[in-house]
């Protein structure tokens, strides 16, 4: 599905820009220039053009609006990106990366079941367990401030970071299909 093609993507575009300024003070909210294409070369030395491989791939996204609510379980097979909130009493579980747009207070799984690059990202990090692959780790602290944080493994443990402070992503050259 091109959702370039019909519309979906600007309106997704503007849903996700209102409510990040509404429920997160974001100042702006920017989009990339369709008609940058940037091209990267691969290990054989072929020029790659990332915007037609991006529309010919599959998403392994799981994109859910709304909260996860106490006794409530989604899994995804790999990326899992949560609209809304997860409560306390609900779970999140995925094979790869978990992001919440809200509040992540309930139990969040990410890597599963051996994934340790996985990553858990939050725009407000209170979560009662979070596990990137076998690792665990329970007691986050709650009475901290409502900001973006995420979760990661570094030497065997899961370490929680404010994401403005050292932005995972920011160390990739080039974007990447984790």
């Amino acid at each position: 599905m091109d959702l370039e093609a019909d519309g979906n993507f600007d309106s997704l575009v503007v849903e996700l820009r209102k409510f990040l300024k509404e429920n997160y003070n974001v100042a702006s909210v920017l989009e990339n220039d369709k008609k940058q294409i940037k091209k990267k070369t691969d290990n054989n030395g072929k020029s790659q053009d990332w915007n037609r491989s991006l529309k010919s791939r599959r998403s392994d996204v799981l994109m859910i609006a709304g909260r996860i609510r106490s006794g409530q379980r989604i899994k995804a097979r790999r990326h899992l990106v949560v609209l809304g909130d997860v409560n306390p009493g609900g779970e999140a579980m995925a094979g790869g990366d978990i992001i919440v747009l809200g509040s992540l207070k309930g139990k969040a799984v990410a890597g599963q079941p051996d994934n340790h690059d996985a990553i858990i990202l939050a725009l407000d990090f209170k979560p009662t367990q979070v596990q990137i692959g076998m690792n665990v780790a329970v007691g986050i602290d709650t009475d901290a401030p409502q900001t973006a944080e995420f979760a990661r493994i570094e030497d065997g443990n899961i370490v929680v970071e404010e994401y403005m402070q050292s932005n995972p992503f920011a160390k990739l050259h080039w974007p990447q299909a984790r």
